[in-house]
């Protein structure tokens, strides 16, 4: 385990599990290849080309951005835009208090998607949905389903693409 009260976090490569926890600074993860988990108080999170099993990332204000992922996820931020690139193989969970979250999977993807925002949009740019789909919430099978994806913001605007 990383720790530090204030300062940036850089994992880079690492073969096995780990840990990261800031007050106030942002951590970066790239390249790696065990269960992933992450805490800042405030500050950014960004992880990429992981091979993690599962990756827990939790911000009270920052913004969170992964790209390259297919383990299971969850992720939590009070105040902050969560962004997510990858496709999912196990239950991905995110939450935003206040804070847009963007998801892009790849064209063939499948999987269950619960996506709502209590003061916002969802938008879904995806070819088939099987399902029911309002305003601020759309529920359904996307593809031939799959793992379930829970993405939910008290405000702000749900993207899926």
């Amino acid at each position: 385990m990383v720790r530090t009260g204030t300062g940036a976090v850089h994992l880079n490569g690492i073969k096995g599990a780990a840990e990261a926890e800031t007050g106030t600074g942002v951590v970066q993860a790239t390249g790696v290849a065990g269960d992933l988990k992450i805490h800042t108080g405030t500050g950014a999170i960004s992880v990429e080309a992981s091979s993690s099993s599962a990756i827990e990332a939790r911000t009270g204000t920052g913004t969170v951005k992964l790209r390259d992922v297919r383990g299971s996820l969850r992720i939590h931020t009070g105040t902050g835009q969560i962004s997510v690139e990858g496709e999912p193989k196990s239950t991905w969970e995110l939450a935003a208090g206040n804070g847009e979250i963007g998801l892009r999977f790849p064209p063939a993807a499948s999987f269950n998607l619960d996506a709502r925002s209590q003061h916002g949009t969802v938008t879904v740019n995806r070819k088939t949905i099987d399902g029911s789909t309002t305003k601020n919430r759309v529920q359904g099978k996307v593809g031939s389903g799959g793992p379930t994806v829970d993405a939910q913001t008290g405000s702000g605007h749900i993207q899926v693409d």
